[in-house]
């Protein structure tokens, strides 16, 4: 069997100038040079995401996100005082399990992995304006057949299985071109793909509601075509690991690969 060492090498070999300096890829726990056992691929480390690693005798967890709540893993003199964090700690030390993240390379592989994987969700593939290659090349436009916003945000919330939907705009707009801005990406790429590519409407995971939320009620209030739909960092990329798997088996057949669906981090009453 390969090592967890073989997954990692073999994951940025095939991408075009890895970033291997100033990165958060990095193995943030455990011994990368021991035979794999299986692969868990997922958004975030949870602890179901461990269980399902332990049930399925997986030694190596592959997350998009961080472990232990920073961006760069690094533990805070806050987070070392937390009971959360030592039980969540241990839990991987005793399962002898492998947490390397994903990040920086799934996002600047050609296509990048994560908006592939959404795009797969969606079905969308047939209607993009440009051919995909980062967010920061250039911006994932669809085309589609005009409907109203309403009839968008409810194919959405049933395709994802979401309780609820976070949306500006009137549902009973027109629309027809609709800009993608996964995960957290920034308030001025989203209000890019606004101002510059003259969108009807924006898909985002997390937005920044002083800045876009307020430039999009600006927009309405003045009778212009705008609106957004807000699915959630979770929902915007976890897509994208669900095909790391897919993209991954091949290299790697005998080896056991699962994917760690998460639902929503919120719930509402």
């Amino acid at each position: 069997m390969p090592t967890i060492q073989n997954i990692i090498d073999h994951t940025l070999s095939q991408v075009q100038n890895p970033q291997l300096q100033n990165t958060v890829d990095t193995v943030k726990i455990g011994d990368p040079t021991v035979e794999v056992t299986g692969v868990v691929s997922c958004f975030t480390v949870t602890m179901d995401v461990i269980q399902l690693a332990i049930d399925k005798k997986a030694n190596l967890i592959v997350t998009h996100e961080p472990t232990f709540y920073a961006h760069l893993d690094n533990i805070t003199d806050t987070v070392a005082k937390s009971k959360v964090y030592h039980d969540k700690r241990q839990a991987l030390e005793d399962a002898k399990i492998t947490v390397w993240r994903l990040h920086d390379n799934w996002h600047h592989i050609s296509p990048d992995g994560i908006v592939t994987g959404m795009i797969q969700k969606l079905g969308w593939q047939s209607s993009m304006r440009h051919e995909l290659k980062s967010l920061r090349e250039n911006p994932v436009i669809f085309d589609l057949p005009k409907m109203k916003l309403g009839k968008l945000i409810d194919q959405l919330r049933d395709q994802f299985d979401l309780q609820y939907m976070r949306y500006m705009g009137d549902p009973d707009l027109q629309v027809s071109s609709v800009g993608l801005a996964v995960g957290a990406i920034g308030g001025e790429y989203q209000m890019g793909l606004l101002i510059n590519h003259d969108v009807d409407v924006i898909i985002v995971g997390e937005t920044c509601e002083w800045m876009v939320g307020e430039y999009i009620r600006d927009a309405i209030e003045q009778g212009k075509t705008c609106s957004m739909i807000v699915l959630g960092h979770v929902m915007s990329e976890q897509e994208g690991m669900r095909y790391y798997i897919d993209w991954l088996k091949p290299a790697f057949p005998n080896v056991p690969m699962f994917y760690a669906e998460l639902t929503e981090l919120f719930s509402v009453r």
